[in-house]
């Protein structure tokens, strides 16, 4: 009877390990997040809001491989999760692998068109590799959702200016 009702309490007590370990990760202390998200996830392995916490702790430990496969089973459980995506694409533009990490950001921008870091990111992309134009179009985007958005000021008018269109530069940098 007594492992009956503490079965019972698997799911709660998989949540509050999952809010503790969001809060140790908010508060900057990894280690804890990683520690309560990984209790929940053996508490209650189909908890993604848990894999999510995991992915973004163990990224901010450089622990890239890892944070990887944590987005990824978040977005088995939950394909459409916009956080899971962008989580994987941070794991993989950090490990340098720009042609695993490139495709991910694209999906981000098709499955959300408004994402405002997904578009900045996609926008420096493009600018860093030389596709000027389409840097200026993502970022152009960015600034009609967020038209103070100073970075993205800032990286319209240096596109434009790449791609010489001076006048068009000036406009932006001022």
């Amino acid at each position: 009877d007594r492992v009956d009702r503490s079965v019972g309490l698997l799911p709660e007590q998989a949540a509050f390990s999952a809010n503790r370990a969001a809060v140790a990760l908010e508060s900057g202390d990894f280690a804890a997040a990683q520690a309560g998200a990984s209790r929940a996830l053996r508490l209650h392995p189909d908890l993604t809001g848990a894999q999510l916490t995991l992915g973004w702790a163990l990224i901010r430990s450089n622990e890239h491989e890892a944070a990887a496969l944590a987005f990824s089973r978040s977005l088995i459980a939950n394909p459409a999760d916009l956080p899971s995506w962008m989580g994987l694409f941070r794991t993989r533009a950090a490990s340098g692998a720009q042609s695993a990490a490139l495709p991910v950001l694209r999906h981000l921008c098709r499955i959300d068109p408004h994402h405002e870091e997904a578009l900045f990111e996609y926008g420096s992309w493009s600018h860093n590799i030389g596709e000027r134009v389409f840097a200026i179009e993502c970022f152009l985007r960015l600034l009609a959702l967020q038209p103070a958005h100073r970075e993205g000021l800032f990286r319209v008018g240096a596109s434009w200016r790449m791609a010489r269109g001076l006048e068009q530069a000036l406009f932006w940098l001022r």
